[in-house]
């Protein structure tokens, strides 16, 4: 309601007419973002966890988890907070005397990058997720009516030999794709990976 209105040019609003000023209250802030930033300084938990801040494709899995069984959802945050109760975290803030070494193969520490890309005890573990990876392309490639090569044996100028997982060929336009799941154990990773990748089969 406008006072000056409803009041004559004349007359002025009393003291109880005069509406109440708005108070201006400060802004929350962003918690989340805050408690992300903690987070990330963390020494062991917080291990190049920034990489998946706001990345659609790696947190995917957690907004669709449904039909995934709880036992795994609960290992797969664990691995992906630096939780999992590999020796290394378990030493953590102990004595220097704490046993860290892999209780499998003996290499110097057990951590997540460990037991995810290099233990021999998990090798048919990789191999199976390796295989299932590819099989997640081929389906989507088929779906998109590309010609599918699996594992074939080609050789280069210098009779080297070369196999990568698959090759899609469709009219006058061949991808190459060699699959390899990578530990972020550092921001660049992954485009390390890609890089290493591209050079092997540039030629």
């Amino acid at each position: 309601m406008d006072i000056s209105k409803e009041l004559g040019e004349n007359e002025q609003a009393s003291e109880w007419e005069i509406p109440t000023p708005k108070n201006i209250f400060p802004r929350p802030c962003d918690w989340r973002k805050q408690e992300f930033i903690n987070w990330t300084k963390l020494l062991s938990q917080g291990h190049v966890i920034s990489n998946f801040e706001k990345d659609k494709i790696s947190n995917n899995w957690i907004e669709h988890y449904r039909g995934i069984p709880h036992r795994k959802i609960i290992m797969a945050l664990q691995l992906r907070a630096n939780v999992y109760p590999t020796r290394e975290f378990l030493a953590t803030g102990r004595k220097d005397n704490q046993l860290k070494s892999c209780q499998h193969c003996g290499a110097d520490t057990e951590n997540c990058s460990r037991i995810i890309s290099y233990c021999p005890a998990v090798q048919d573990a990789r191999i199976k997720r390796h295989n299932y990876l590819c099989e997640l392309l081929v389906k989507e490639a088929k779906k998109k009516e590309w010609v599918i090569f699996q594992e074939p044996l080609l050789r280069d100028d210098n009779n080297e030999l070369y196999k990568s997982d698959l090759v899609f060929v469709k009219g006058d336009q061949a991808l190459v794709v060699d699959i390899t799941v990578r530990y972020e154990s550092k921001s660049t990773s992954l485009a390390d990976a890609a890089t290493e990748k591209i050079k092997k089969y540039q030629h």
